[in-house]
């Protein structure tokens, strides 16, 4: 019985010390970032950038499986204000239908928001409130109708 404990512990250690001494994983960009959010089987159809330098990104998913489109907008690891709760939204809209959004304030990203739209076309909208150390500004993005059908 000794024995096996003595063993168990171990073994738990060993486990424990390569799981601590792992490397630790390299930052995901925001197109996986916004991917991760909407869930397994989406992948980016189109994206804008808002506020320069790649900090803020709107993006727009779709699963081919579902017929689901996801709109997700995403600070970048880059953003100074990233980890921070900042005004930050994302929408998204298909023909014929009203928008649906999600913009508080947020850390990382916002959204997901989906819309199921298979033969109709869809626009996708981002906010981001753009801090700087003399003024605030709001940036806005709404993409034109597209992927129709």
């Amino acid at each position: 019985m000794k024995r096996t404990l003595a063993r168990i512990a171990a073994l738990t250690t060993l486990v424990v010390s390569s799981l601590v001494l792992a490397a630790p994983a390299h930052a995901l960009s925001p197109g996986d970032q916004a991917a991760d959010a909407c869930g397994t089987g989406y992948h980016v159809q189109d994206s804008h950038e808002m506020g320069g330098a790649n900090e803020v990104v709107a993006f727009l998913l779709y699963n081919n499986s579902t017929g689901y489109n996801c709109a997700v907008t995403v600070k970048s690891t880059g953003n100074d204000y990233y980890g921070v709760a900042t005004g930050l939204g994302a929408g998204i809209i298909k023909s014929g239908g009203s928008w649906s959004k999600d913009d508080k304030s947020y850390k990382y990203y916002a959204g997901p928001v989906y819309v199921h739209a298979p033969g109709a076309c869809v626009q996708f909208w981002g906010h981001a409130t753009d801090i700087t150390t003399t003024n605030v500004r709001e940036l806005y993005f709404t993409s034109p109708w597209e992927f129709c059908g």
